[in-house]
C-alpha cells in the first residue's frame, strides 16, 4: 500500500499514451518507466495520424479515437469492478476495503459515461450521413 506521500508522488508520474497505467503499475518504477518509453517509441514510430491518413484517406482517426475512448470507459469499469471484488475474496485493511468500496461504486458512473459517451459518437454519425447529399453512398467513418 502506497503512503499519501507516495500516492502524491505518482501524480506526477508521466502517463503511457500505448498502455493503460491499470497494466503499467504491475512493474516496478524502473520497468515501468522502460514500459512507457517504449510506449512513447510505438506512438511516434508506428501509431502517427499521418500515416493512416496517407493511407487510407477516408478513415476517420478522430472517429476512431472516440471510440477508443469509449472501449477503454468499458475496460476501467470492469477493472473497477475487478477491484470492488476483491474485498470478498480477500482480507483488506479499512483503507483498501474503503477503496474497493469506492471502486465499486464509481463502476457504473464509468459504465454511465461509456454509454453516453456511444450514444452520442453514433448521433454525430448520423447526423453527419443526413447531411451528406443524395448519391453519397460513403459511410461516415469515410471521412
Amino acid at each position: 500500500m502506497k503512503t499519501k506521500q507516495e500516492a502524491q508522488a505518482s501524480e506526477h508520474i508521466p502517463s503511457s499514451d500505448a498502455f493503460r497505467e491499470t497494466f503499467v503499475f504491475l512493474f516496478d518504477r524502473e520497468e515501468a518507466q522502460v514500459v512507457r518509453s517504449f510506449g512513447d517509441l510505438l506512438e511516434d514510430r508506428v501509431l502517427e495520424r499521418v500515416v493512416y491518413e496517407e493511407r487510407n484517406p477516408g478513415f476517420s482517426y478522430t472517429l476512431e479515437e472516440m471510440f477508443a475512448v469509449a472501449t477503454d470507459l468499458w475496460f476501467l469499469k470492469d477493472f473497477l469492478l475487478r477491484i470492488s471484488s476483491e474485498r470478498r475474496f480477500s482480507d483488506l485493511k479499512p483503507t483498501e476495503k474503503s477503496l474497493s468500496e469506492l471502486a465499486e461504486r464509481f463502476a457504473p458512473e464509468v459504465a454511465d459515461v461509456a454509454e453516453r459517451l456511444e450514444q452520442e459518437i453514433q448521433r454525430l454519425i448520423s447526423d453527419e450521413q443526413d447531411e451528406r447529399p443524395p448519391g453519397n453512398e460513403a459511410t461516415a467513418i469515410d471521412g
